[in-house]
């Protein structure tokens, strides 16, 4: 597999990784809030991300082109990966503080501003505009649909409800708080 293929299947890769990572990013600011019950987490925590992002977006470019891209990538994931780890096992420990979210969301603004210009400068010039307009798809679908699957797994702990439902029946007669019924309602 070669040209626009390969690069379709590593997006499709990489769009469920970046699904995941919204889902993680939603549930932590979802605990930064409930640890301090102020906005101003949750404004610095999305500060501390993209800080780091804006400033190292311009570098990204040319260190993608001087080093290998598919190392460039890894880097990127490896690191975010290994970042949640940290944070998992400083939660399991009872010892997650907000400070530790701003570190890890600093970092992971920074593993970003080399990830997507890794992965669209793996083509030829003439599948960029393709490879943009997929990325863009990943993003906003990730932007959308993370909060809504993070909010379905998190809220499995009320009454009634399964955490990953097997039809729209039991679906809908959960009380989700977020649904038009409300918490506790008949379902439609």
């Amino acid at each position: 597999m070669q040209g626009f293929a390969a690069f379709r299947l590593l997006w499709l890769g990489q769009a469920l990784a970046l699904l995941g990572r919204e889902m993680t990013w939603f549930a932590l600011t979802l605990y930064a809030y409930g640890k301090t019950g102020q906005a101003t987490t949750l404004s610095l925590l999305g500060f501390f991300h993209f800080l780091p992002l804006i400033l190292l977006s311009p570098l990204a470019g040319a260190l993608v082109d001087r080093y290998p891209r598919k190392w460039a990538m890894l880097a990127a994931d490896l690191g975010g990966g290994l970042a949640t780890g940290f944070l998992l096992l400083l939660y399991l420990l009872g010892r997650l503080e907000v400070f530790h979210l701003y570190l890890v969301s600093a970092l992971t603004g920074a593993l970003s501003s080399l990830h997507w210009p890794a992965l669209s400068a793996m083509l030829e010039k003439k599948g960029y505009a393709r490879a943009s307009g997929i990325i863009s798809l990943a993003e906003s679908l990730a932007g959308v649909g993370a909060p809504v699957l993070a909010a379905v797994l998190l809220e499995p702990s009320a009454p009634g409800c399964p955490s990953l439902p097997p039809s729209w029946t039991s679906f809908s007669s959960c009380p989700w708080p977020w649904a038009p019924w409300g918490a506790g309602g008949s379902s439609p």
